[in-house]
């Protein structure tokens, strides 16, 4: 209602016609992203009370010898518990980008809603994994040092795993609060967690006595910094059909 009309509304009965003009309200978009994030932290949470010992092997991972034992005795947990984790950290690392991009004030502020945006992301963090789990591989088949590929392709496993369970309820604080910090946090979460595997990744390299510092250093450009560096250059100057 318009407030000059108001004051000819009595008590009761106005006096004069009470002029009203509605107005479209905009439809709110991106609720699913809370409905994404709120099932995949009900799911960590029904991890975290059945299979304790296996998150926190995975949280100790980065702390001890690469090459010991897993010490989840508790359960089994089969292919199901590493591969619900894995999709998760899709999902956050996807979301993750999504931020950067508007960020980067590649993509409006937001919108989230783009099928086409979450497809092209998703494909990218997954081709990324898969290409570096092969050439991981790979480089152990080629110089015959497979015992530290597989702890490698091990690391690689664990760190998307661990990224995945940390940026969750990040990512929720972020979208409930809109703080441009919270995306500050979130990136700076992200390279702790990879600092941390280049680490273990030089621990790795080091346990082998055919490498050296040069070696181990050399394998980090060429397999983990470059095709990350490259990939956010890629990232950086993307353009998406529709946006």
């Amino acid at each position: 209602m318009v407030s000059d009309s108001l004051k000819y509304a009595g008590r009761f009965l106005q006096t004069q016609p009470v002029k009203i003009h509605p107005e479209t309200l905009e439809t709110v978009r991106g609720h699913g992203v809370f409905y994404v994030l709120f099932g995949l932290l009900a799911l960590l949470a029904f991890l975290r009370f059945f299979y304790p010992a296996f998150l926190e092997t995975l949280f100790a991972s980065f702390l001890r010898d690469p090459a010991g034992r897993d010490t989840d005795n508790a359960g089994k947990r089969g292919w199901a518990v590493p591969l619900f984790l894995t999709l998760n950290a899709l999902v956050s690392v996807t979301l993750l980008l999504v931020i950067f991009l508007i960020k980067k004030g590649l993509l409006p502020a937001g919108d989230f809603t783009q099928l086409s945006l979450w497809g092209v992301l998703a494909a990218a963090v997954v081709l990324y994994y898969i290409t570096l789990q092969f050439v991981t591989f790979l480089t152990g088949f080629i110089f015959n040092v497979k015992t530290q590929a597989s702890l490698q392709l091990r690391n690689n496993a664990r760190w998307i795993q661990l990224s995945g369970i940390l940026l969750t309820p990040l990512l929720l604080v972020y979208f409930y609060s809109g703080s441009t910090w919270m995306a500050d946090i979130m990136m700076v979460t992200a390279l702790f967690v990879l600092a941390a595997k280049w680490i273990q990744t030089v621990r790795i390299g080091w346990m082998s006595h055919k490498f050296s510092l040069l070696h181990i250093f050399l394998y980090l450009c060429a397999v983990e910094i470059v095709p990350l560096l490259l990939l956010v250059k890629w990232g950086s100057g993307i353009s998406f059909p529709g946006l």
